[in-house]
């Protein structure tokens, strides 16, 4: 069973009072750009996220690409190549991010080789692994 919240006729009064001042944006501009709004990269976003004509134009390309490389045959190849499209997209997002953050950090710094300092810690640090034995090892 839920318990239901008990609210005021005081507070029902101010919500509707409020609500009159803020109805969001009523341009088509307005809205389109606020739809967007939970969207920065598009990197998590479960579809791609295009906002110019360059990247529709860049995105076509890398499918079309795609498409002629793989060949797929079939509904279920097709779908797997759209998936490929949209995961090389999102990685190439990924990788302009990196830059931008390595950029930023140089900046801060004064130099390169004080981006990354020797007390950095990975959330891989202190992870230790058995050595790998190669065949060559392993046979002799």
């Amino acid at each position: 069973m839920k318990h239901k919240k008990h609210v005021t006729e005081d507070v029902l009064a101010a919500n509707r009072l409020n609500s009159q001042s803020s109805t969001g944006p009523s341009t088509k501009h307005g809205k389109a750009r606020s739809s967007k709004n939970a969207v920065r990269h598009g990197v998590l976003a479960r579809n791609v996220v295009l906002d110019t004509h360059k990247q529709w134009k860049e995105f076509r390309g890398l499918r079309k690409y795609c498409e002629t490389d793989l060949r797929p045959e079939g509904l279920v190849e097709k779908l797997y190549v759209e998936e490929i499209v949209n995961i090389l997209w999102k990685l190439g997002i990924v990788e302009g991010l990196e830059v931008r953050e390595l950029l930023r950090r140089q900046e801060l710094s004064d130099g390169v080789d004080n981006i990354f300092h020797k007390d950095l810690e990975l959330p891989i640090s202190g992870y230790h692994c058995c050595p790998v034995k190669t065949r060559t090892e392993s046979v002799g």
